[in-house]
């Protein structure tokens, strides 16, 4: 923590000495020659007046005193420190003011400062931009730990690289722009747009600084909280419709080409390891090491791609052949054929279960809002469950007490289910579980696995696969949190948010003779 803080403070102890550079100054040149710097700076583009500021120094990268600074006169980000005495090979520039926001096509509210640095020994145009930012404090790290100052900034810019899920650029950092259409400028476009999914500049800020001192040390991103919640909102600003404006807001700021941002913005939010770009070994099933998310923290290969997978097999596990183990129940009601699947309890009694997930329509009860999948399963509230009346007629009429009692205390309970099945006790939960805990062939045959290309996507493609988990499927017992039994379902002083509000998918359970 002190190390972040010092970090931080010097960050503000370098823009105080920014704002007290006087333009155009020199330490010291005796030589008498003189060059100039010019460039783009870019978060957006810098507006005009932004202070653009030079510092010579040595090939340790301490600094040697020269500086120099510019004021930006237009509002394409372009500076130029015009005949400058500058004597050192290496140099950091920084540029300090409002931007224009490739988002919304406005001046930002607030300022934002950016570093770049650079060996100017056979360069004059340097561009300043969220990746030369990123870089600046690895480059500084590994030069003062003894790297020379080349081979720390191809290093330092291939772990950036890495740290986003992409291949390294073939240019330089500083060769970048926002406004041109090359691949390294696609991806700088295409992180840049990741850092503006920040509610405001501050947290923009915030974000460039933790991402810069995480990867300082190590050249690895191990934030990975941070990274998820990035994924998250590029995939909702994606699913939204967010980036379509971007492109016409940068052809008005005078883009020569807009860069294909897409692809990048498209695969990142797609699962990635840094050590992974593409996968050989069809359901191969991998941990991963960037995300630990308790839900995602396993993809699959599917074609070639790796994505995200929900099911029940870890690494290591050998796919599942599913060849000869399933049945088959045929609904007589409406021709629906389901899998069902025989599975041996501790007991030594097979019980006979739906795989499928149930579909058929029901006949009350707010079908309108039954989520529905054909080839995956139907979501139905708890009147429909039980093939019940709708709740206005459940209202009026009421179950006397003695109907209330035989169906409470039935052997089954049919419910919408097909004859000579039913609706699952949690008592037969409990007992499928225990069965198939340390079995994951058995659970693996009871899902349908997802693949997903984003962790925040919820897919409903059959092609993709849907996940199915078993403690969300209807149940007739309701249990607390200790597991003791509170009372049926079918008992009226229950809520009316699970008659009306809920909605499950149902495993029908095919009759049994009990002892």
């Amino acid at each position: 923590m002190s190390k972040k803080r010092n970090a931080i403070l010097a960050l503000l102890a370098a823009g105080i000495l920014l704002s007290a550079c006087s333009f155009n100054e020199s330490s010291s040149a005796e030589s008498g020659e003189t060059r100039t710097i010019y460039g783009t700076s870019q978060k957006g583009p810098y507006v005009k007046g932004t202070v653009v500021t030079l510092y010579g120094m040595d090939e340790n990268l301490n600094q040697t005193g020269s500086h120099f600074s510019t004021r930006i006169d237009n509002n394409r980000g372009e500076y130029s420190l015009e005949k400058i005495a500058l004597e050192d090979r290496y140099a950091w520039l920084n540029a300090n003011g409002y931007y224009i926001d490739e988002m919304t096509g406005e001046t930002s509210a607030q300022k934002i400062s950016l570093n770049s640095l650079v060996d100017l020994q056979d360069r004059d145009h340097v561009n300043i931009n969220i990746l030369t930012h990123l870089s600046f404090d690895r480059i500084r790290f590994l030069v003062k730990n003894g790297t020379p100052v080349d081979e720390a900034k191809r290093q330092a810019e291939k772990e950036v690289m890495n740290a986003f899920g992409f291949s390294e650029s073939e240019e330089s950092f500083e060769e970048l722009d926002v406004l041109s259409a090359g691949e390294g400028d696609a991806k700088l476009l295409a992180i840049t747009l990741m850092m503006l999914t920040a509610a405001n500049v501050g947290e923009v800020t915030s974000r460039l600084a933790s991402i810069a001192m995480d990867l300082e040390e190590d050249g690895v991103l191990g934030d990975t909280t941070l990274i998820r919640r990035i994924k998250g909102l590029v995939s909702m600003s994606n699913h939204e419709g967010v980036y379509k404006q971007v492109r016409e807001n940068l052809e008005k700021m005078g883009a020569t080409g807009v860069p294909d941002y897409q692809k990048y913005l498209d695969q990142f939010e797609s699962p990635w390891d840094s050590t992974w770009e593409h996968c050989d070994n069809q359901d191969e099933v991998r941990r991963t090491t960037q995300f630990n998310d308790v839900f995602y923290n396993r993809v699959i290969c599917r074609d070639g791609v790796w994505k995200y997978y929900r099911g029940a097999r870890d690494e290591g596990d050998a796919p599942v052949d599913t060849t000869g183990k399933y049945g088959t129940l045929v609904d007589e009601r409406d021709g629906h054929v389901y899998k069902t699947l025989d599975v041996k309890m501790e007991s030594g009694r097979v019980a006979t279960w739906m795989a499928s997930l149930l579909e058929y329509e029901p006949t009350g009860g707010f079908k309108e809002d039954a989520r529905y999948v054909p080839g995956v399963g139907r979501e139905y509230s708890g009147f429909q469950a039980f093939d019940g009346p709708d709740l206005e007629h459940m209202e009026k009429t009421r179950l006397d007490d003695d109907t209330h009692n035989q169906m409470l205390f039935a052997e089954f309970i049919q419910g919408i289910c097909p004859d000579g099945w039913h609706l699952p006790y949690g008592e037969e939960w409990y007992f499928l579980w225990n069965a198939m805990k340390d079995d994951y062939e058995t659970r693996e045959l009871f899902v349908y696995q997802q693949y997903t290309d984003s962790e925040t996507e919820k897919s409903f493609d059959k092609e993709k696969g849907f996940y199915v988990e078993f403690d969300y499927n209807f149940t007739l017992e309701l249990y607390d949190d200790n597991g003791f039994l509170l009372e049926n379902v079918w008992d009226w002083n229950l809520s009316r948010e699970f008659f009306q509000g809920y909605r499950y998918p149902v495993r029908c359970v095919k009759d049994w003779k009990r002892d």
